[in-house]
Parts: C-alpha cells; sequence; structure tokens
C-alpha cells in the first residue's frame, strides 16, 4: 500500500512489507510445470555475472540445483 503526499509522489510505508524468500515455501508438491528449465536457471545465473549482481545465496542455491536436474 502507497500513500500519496503533497507532491504527488507516492510514498511507501514499510506497512506489510515482506521480500520474496518470506512468502516461499519449501514443498515437493509443487508441479513440474513451475519449475524453471536448466537453460532458465543458466540464463540468470549469466546475466547476473554479466550484471555483477550478487544474488541472494538462497536462490543462487536454487538456480545450481536447477542446473543440475535432469
Amino acid at each position: 500500500m502507497s500513500e500519496w503526499t503533497d507532491t504527488l509522489v507516492p510514498f511507501h510505508s514499510d506497512e506489510g512489507v515482506c521480500s520474496l524468500s518470506d512468502v516461499l515455501v519449501e514443498t515437493s508438491a509443487v508441479p513440474q510445470r513451475f519449475y524453471l528449465s536448466q537453460r532458465a536457471c543458466a540464463g540468470i545465473l549469466r546475466r547476473a555475472e554479466n550484471r555483477g549482481k550478487r544474488l541472494p545465496d538462497a536462490l543462487l542455491e536454487a538456480l545450481r540445483f536447477g542446473m543440475e536436474r535432469t
């Protein structure tokens, strides 16, 4: 939720803010169609490296695991 200031610039409050890792749940009941392909995992890792971005450890581990799947 955001509020408007008198300058019409949105002001984002911290209320209700969370990160993606806060809402992810580990489960083995996820259908295969929701998994990233090995190619997609490789692409994300490659783009992060090319841009000099450090990925969160949990995401990095998941992408590397996705690269190892057969």
